[in-house]
């Protein structure tokens, strides 16, 4: 008899793995909150709202170093901090949009409530990178600086079927790639109609709309599918240009300092130039790796499924 969704869910939360990373998601909610919830009740705070990063890096830094020694990988922890604690960042944006929907005029109300879930799903997915990133900070920190993940840590793509690719290497079959490739066409098109053309009226408007939820949360998947394409790399895994948490830093770390210097200009709305900057760098981050994934196996990467 299956079990039902109450019970997978309590499973979820109790995974004896990942109990650390859940509780110390779970300990980050309240710091994520509280300092924002000042803000939530003015009148001129705009739906979506404000949210310190601190305790969100701090608690991947603390992920990152306790998972650094252990047979759980250090990725999984930290995602599983990130979903966890980004029920603080769904709450500080809810709690904004009541207030806006209260106080604002009819229009702006429904723009709020129409924005607030596609916010709360931009603000979910990007708790769960800056975790993500701050875990590697901790597991660097805890491995005396040494890159790569800590041998003892298990891989899931450990057991995928293995090729030799036409220059000799060993490879495992992957199909992640496609994904990174797929982000890498869709984006620049997108951007150019979301920027330049930037339609005020009509259906270009709903265009735009769905050109950003594809490219913010395809710019979430496409770092997650290239994490486990690198997995699926064989000896190469271990090149400074297979390293996932690079990639990750060089798509995180330009926006966040488009981010704080925004911030310090009192630019309005400082996420909206860090969001277009980290889509921005995920799109380099994805070439760049494709390209070197190319030069490496001397071809496209094999996906096609073992020969009989």
């Amino acid at each position: 008899m299956s079990s039902g969704p109450r019970q997978r869910v309590l499973e979820w939360v109790t995974d004896e793995q990942l109990r650390v990373a859940t509780l110390v998601g779970l300990l980050a909610i309240p710091f994520i909150v509280v300092p924002a919830w000042g803000t939530a009740g003015e009148t001129n705070t705009v739906a979506g709202g404000s949210v310190s990063g601190a305790p969100i890096l701090l608690s991947g830094f603390i992920v990152g170093y306790y998972y650094s020694d252990r047979p759980t990988p250090t990725r999984q922890a930290s995602v599983r901090t990130g979903l966890v604690s980004s029920i603080g960042v769904l709450v500080v944006y809810l709690g904004t949009a009541y207030t806006t929907i209260l106080t604002e005029s009819v229009e702006i109300a429904i723009v709020a409530s129409v924005l607030t879930p596609i916010l709360g799903l931009l603000g979910v997915g990007l708790t769960v990178v800056l975790t993500t990133v701050a875990a590697v900070f901790g597991e660097w920190f805890e491995n005396g600086g040494a890159p790569g993940p800590n041998q003892t840590q298990s891989d899931g793509d450990a057991a995928a079927p293995m090729t030799t690719t036409e220059s000799g290497h060993t490879t495992q079959r992957s199909r992640s790639w496609l994904f990174v490739a797929a982000y890498g066409v869709i984006v620049p098109p997108a951007l150019v109609y979301t920027l330049v053309v930037n339609p005020e009226a009509g259906p270009g408007v709903a265009v735009v709309a769905l050109a950003m939820f594809a490219m913010v949360f395809g710019s979430v998947g496409t770092l997650l599918a290239l994490a486990k394409d690198i997995g699926t790399l064989g000896p190469s895994r271990t090149a400074r240009w297979a390293d996932w948490r690079l990639h990750v830093l060089g798509a995180v770390g330009p926006a966040a300092l488009v981010y704080a210097a925004a911030y310090s200009q009192g630019v309005s709305y400082p996420p909206g130039y860090a969001i277009f900057t980290f889509i921005g760098a995920v799109w380099l981050v994805a070439v760049t790796y494709l390209a070197c994934r190319h030069r490496y196996t001397g071809q496209q990467p094999k996906s096609g499924s073992p020969a009989g």
